[in-house]
């Protein structure tokens, strides 16, 4: 028996003769944003692949999410068709289609991004689709949010022919915010690609910002360690303790990941985060030792005279919300989570005054 017969394949039929297509890889007024020479590459990446292959296998085969890719531009269109290829399609249990392999869409209203709409993918989906979405009159500027979880190789925007396209203006703050972590970073179970804590604090801010979470390969490896370090960005996110495979590596390498980036980036603030308690099976002993040892790497470097260092602790900032209302699965955060972990870091951001 099958369920939603509108959501397969054979019923994502659009209409495409009067509308004009453009390679998001080559269309000069289309900007993308979080992606590694994405003009260049052949699929789109977030970091070099000799470095990820350096690093861990897990972070080779995820460093080909488009995680944190936005695409940006200004467009007088009343519709909007994406199509994308999808080289090999993998689903996960805890992580919906539209996280997955779909795109959302965000239009700037006064100067701030306010969610719009989403380009979803089929629930049948094999290797790439096409989907439209209806826009409001007059000239717009639009952000779409690309796939989390999945790989995509191409991606083509539509719109009506003779429509006008531009770029869209620079964010506020175009130097990114650089976040390194576990599958909480990476944006895990929540439910669409916008709804990551990097997102929501890219829209508050108006700040570009970087993505490099990878679920279950977040180990701080020297060969990311030495690529990270050597990066440019505005703040530094440290959120990786989930993946961190005992207490032992986390202590062998959390000050040692603070002290790389520390000596080619002395005055950039760094803030470092402990891993979130959502639910009372992870209030536990080895949690806190590893709350212990993320909390002495920033005793450390006060006492060293960083005075741009910051930390923010997982369990606290969770401490007041009921137990499992911001899980997925008591591990990942939801929408809600999400929402929760974005104004704990905005806080620090705000009141130490970090862009």
């Amino acid at each position: 028996m099958r369920i939603n017969e509108g959501y397969f394949k054979e019923n994502f039929i659009v209409n495409t003769e009067n509308i004009e297509f453009y390679n998001i890889k080559t269309t000069d007024a289309i900007r993308v944003y979080g992606l590694y020479n994405y003009k260049n590459e052949a699929q789109f990446k977030r970091m070099p692949t000799e470095v990820a292959k350096a690093t861990s296998e897990q972070v080779t085969k995820l460093h080909t999410n488009p995680t944190g890719g936005r695409i940006r531009f200004k467009t007088n269109s009343e519709r909007l068709v994406i199509r994308v290829n999808v080289p090999n399609v993998s689903t996960r249990s805890i992580i919906t289609m539209l996280n997955q392999v779909g795109f959302d869409l965000y239009q700037t209203v006064n100067g701030k991004q306010e969610y719009f709409g989403c380009l979803y993918p089929p629930i049948d989906l094999t290797d790439g689709y096409t989907r439209e979405e209806k826009l409001l009159p007059g000239e717009k500027e639009l952000t779409i949010n690309m796939p989390l979880y999945n790989d995509v190789s191409d991606v083509w925007i539509g719109l009506e022919k003779g429509a006008s396209l531009l770029p869209a203006d620079d964010y506020k703050y175009e130097k990114p915010v650089f976040f390194y972590g576990s599958s909480i970073t990476h944006g895990a179970s929540v439910s669409r690609p916008g709804q990551t804590y990097e997102a929501m604090l890219s829209r508050r801010f108006n700040t570009n910002f970087i993505n490099l979470g990878f679920a279950s390969g977040a180990k701080a490896e020297d060969a990311i360690i030495e690529y990270m370090a050597a990066q440019d960005y505005s703040i530094f996110v440290s959120d990786y303790d989930h993946n961190a495979p005992s207490a032992a590596h986390l202590e062998a390498t959390h000050e040692k990941l603070y002290k790389a980036i520390r000596a080619k980036h002395p005055d950039v603030p760094y803030i470092m985060i402990t891993k979130p308690i959502l639910h009372y099976k992870l209030d536990n002993e080895e949690n806190d030792r590893r709350r212990k040892i993320i909390y002495t790497t920033y005793q450390n470097a006060i006492a060293s005279g960083d005075k741009n260092v910051y930390f923010i602790d997982g369990k606290e900032i969770f401490s007041d919300i009921p137990t499992g209302d911001c899980s997925a699965d008591s591990v990942h955060p939801n929408d809600l989570g999400m929402h929760i972990m974005a104004n704990a870091i905005a806080e620090v951001i705000e009141k130490n005054h970090l862009l």
